[in-house]
């Protein structure tokens, strides 16, 4: 008997101590949960922050339900606090998940350095009840455009960007879209404007509530002349895509070209992080395309500059494309004397220049030492050809990009360049190379030779038609 009831004792000894975990537990969960969970109001805002984190390298906010809960600023790369708004009320069952994903490094023992990079979470449940007080204003919805009036011309854009006191998402439209301009939406607040056609349209931005703002575009024709950006002589050498026969700005294939940062669209007299427009802006909030590859996500072509200066059917290569001409070609470093046959050999005397990149069907490109420009006006890296691609790193989404190097003694190599940098751009196309050197250009002379398409010699080109000049392709 004194066994059964010692027995019972020590049953209910363990099931209070049993209670007692799990009512802590419970505890801890609700207290949690609790910490996490915010009721709101139509009309109200409520700041979040994730708190100090070491060794920040970025940030991506989240909305899971972003017509019902706004930011009410677009966070930056860099943000570890936000505001957001409760536009609309929804059930309790399905309420709203704000997360912040952010990226941090972490110590490396062996090296003493934080070299790691690691992800983190922190999420925010927000419940958003009927219509309070919530400081609205007669202003609420309101939105304009600028510029509310442009020129662009035909194979160029622009961005307009929307500014107001409007809240949730915005419908953006365009009369004729496809035919005078097309337009791609980067954000909720611009989008990416290129003119197709020559003409006159109206791009609108449509808050929830029905207001509208409207920016009026003009597409001139096309002007393109001898000697500039446009005249790229296409080569075929049996890759997915084709390869221009010289670098963006460049004057023959020898010639370096301009140099870009990374993402940016101008030449620039300096090049440094403090006016670099990407550098630590998070690749995300580029609006880029994943590559389907483990590293690379590229970039949209509103910050493609050799989209913008040559058309729409040239590009920045991807880093995919990049490495497709390192694989698959036959690279033959150049020196002095291979550009110069008058000169005679001497290895010891000669200086790299570039190199000749032969692919599987005999076709060849040149790739010209370039070196880039680093906190500063004279080019670094002397001696070393260093090339763009439009591929950002997803490991570290803030700074870098992917780009091909090469130099001697011979080594070719994936490199990580500051999107800061000033580097130069070789571009890419699917247009198909023809017999004809694939030039696009209107002549100014007034002694050419011009044949049509037909073989037949005319004497003025109308606009609109395709012509042989001087034994160049030429769009009119």
């Amino acid at each position: 008997m004194k066994a059964s009831t010692n027995g019972a004792r020590l049953f209910i000894l363990i099931h209070m101590i049993f209670l007692k975990r799990l009512l802590l537990f419970v505890a801890l969960l609700i207290s949690t949960i609790s910490a996490n969970a915010i009721s709101m109001k139509v009309g109200d805002t409520e700041t979040l922050d994730i708190g100090n984190v070491s060794h920040l390298q970025g940030c991506q906010w989240t909305i899971s339900r972003p017509n019902d809960v706004v930011f009410t600023t677009t966070p930056q790369s860099y943000s570890t606090r936000v505001t957001i708004k409760a536009v609309n009320a929804f059930p309790s069952t399905s309420p709203c998940v704000v997360q912040c994903k952010y990226y941090y490094l972490e110590l490396d023992p062996t090296t003493g350095r934080y070299t790691y990079s690691r992800t983190g979470y922190k999420d925010w449940t927000i419940f958003v009840k009927e219509n309070g007080t919530g400081g609205g204003s007669s202003d609420e919805g309101s939105v304009s455009l600028d510029p509310k009036e442009t020129n662009i011309k035909v194979g160029s854009g622009c961005t307009v960007y929307a500014k107001g006191n409007y809240s949730g998402k915005l419908t953006w439209s365009v009369d004729c879209k496809g035919k005078i301009v097309s337009f791609t939406s980067t954000s909720n607040d611009h989008v990416w404007v290129y003119g197709e056609s020559a003409g006159t349209t109206y791009l609108r931005a449509t808050c929830s509530n029905g207001n509208q703002a409207v920016c009026k575009i003009t597409v001139d024709p096309k002007s393109v002349t001898p000697g500039n950006d446009s005249e790229y002589e296409i080569v075929d050498l049996g890759l997915s895509v084709n390869w221009a026969s010289k670098n963006l700005g460049a004057k023959t294939p020898e010639d370096i070209g301009d140099y870009y940062a990374w993402g940016e669209t101008a030449t620039k007299s300096y090049y440094d992080e403090d006016n670099s427009k990407t550098f630590k802006w998070n690749i995300l909030n580029f609006g880029v395309k994943d590559d389907e590859s483990e590293y690379y996500y590229n970039l949209p072509n509103e910050y493609d500059v050799a989209y913008k200066k040559l058309g729409k059917e040239w590009s920045i290569p991807t880093m995919t494309q990049l490495l497709e001409l390192w694989n698959e070609c036959s690279w033959i470093p150049m020196f002095e004397c291979d550009l110069d046959p008058s000169k005679e050999f001497d290895y010891s005397k000669e200086k790299f220049r570039g190199c000749k990149i032969i692919g599987k069907n005999g076709n060849s490109i040149y790739l010209p030492v370039t070196g880039a420009y680093q906190n500063g006006l004279n080019p670094n890296f002397a001696g070393e050809g260093v090339y763009q691609s439009k591929s950002g790193d997803k490991r570290e989404p803030t700074k870098w990009y992917w780009g091909l190097s090469f130099e001697t003694p011979f080594m070719v190599r994936k490199t990580l360049p500051y999107r800061s940098l000033g580097i130069a751009i070789r571009p890419v196309t699917k247009q198909t190379p023809t017999s004809i050197s694939n030039t696009i250009y209107t002549p100014k002379s007034t002694n050419n030779i011009i044949y049509n398409i037909y073989g037949q010699r005319v004497k003025e080109m109308r606009p609109g038609n395709v012509y042989i000049v001087n034994g160049k392709k030429i769009v009119y």
